[in-house]
């Protein structure tokens, strides 16, 4: 626990952000941005017969107007849980804070913004 725990750190300063890659992936379980869906995900890899693997999305992290909720994919998430306990418990964990700290900042420059226009 100890060793995934300190892999996947997140800044709880806004400002250290940008030193954040803002895709994780360990062994087949990965937390990103998808450009075909225009949101945050969590997708599981899987291997093909061929040397290639394909992916499919557990959940989506939508953006409201309190911060980001998760929504899950029929029961994957729950399967996942399953399958990978603390990995899932890990990555999901990581996903929260790290879309809890963009959503402060981009709520930090609105107000900031809105304060200069006054």
């Amino acid at each position: 626990m100890q060793k995934l725990d300190n892999m996947f750190k997140v800044p709880t300063d806004p400002r250290d952000l940008s030193a954040v890659n803002r895709s994780k992936r360990y062994n087949n379980i990965e937390f990103l941005w998808s450009n075909f869906n225009k949101r945050y995900q969590l997708v599981r890899w899987v291997p093909r017969d061929t040397t290639a693997e394909y992916c499919f999305t557990v959940c989506f992290f939508d953006e409201g107007s309190e911060g980001y909720d998760m929504r899950t994919v029929g029961s994957r998430y729950s399967e996942l849980m399953d399958d990978e306990l603390l990995l899932t418990h890990t990555l999901t964990k990581y996903a929260m804070k790290f879309l809890e700290n963009e959503f402060e900042l981009s709520q930090f420059i609105k107000e900031t913004d809105l304060s200069k226009q006054n």
